[in-house]
């Protein structure tokens, strides 16, 4: 299922054009680095990104997977972060990202 999250978000920044730097998570919860454009709201973005991952996990594993452990009806929380990352910073929130997942 975590292939098909991703796959979805990869995507939708295609189809905005937006660029994802990096992408990793833990087995609940997702940290996205993305270039996108000033003028879309981050509330947008989380909006989407979330109802778009959920939908097409629902839709390929709504009668198995999620079944045993999505018995709720939301896939995501309603929270989410969202910060903007300088050049001084890049280098070390993608370090961050691609460590995930390693303890």
């Amino acid at each position: 299922m975590k292939d098909t999250v991703y796959e979805r978000i990869h995507y939708i920044a295609e189809q905005r054009g937006f660029r994802i730097l990096e992408i990793n998570g833990e087995p609940d919860h997702i940290h996205i680095l993305m270039e996108v454009d000033a003028i879309t709201s981050h509330a947008e973005l989380a909006n989407v990104l979330k109802t778009q991952t959920a939908r097409r996990a629902r839709k390929l594993y709504g009668e198995t997977l999620l079944k045993k452990y999505y018995w709720k009806p939301y896939f995501w929380s309603d929270s989410y972060f969202i910060t903007t990352v300088s050049e001084n910073s890049l280098k070390v929130v993608k370090q961050y990202i691609q460590n995930q997942g390693n303890r």
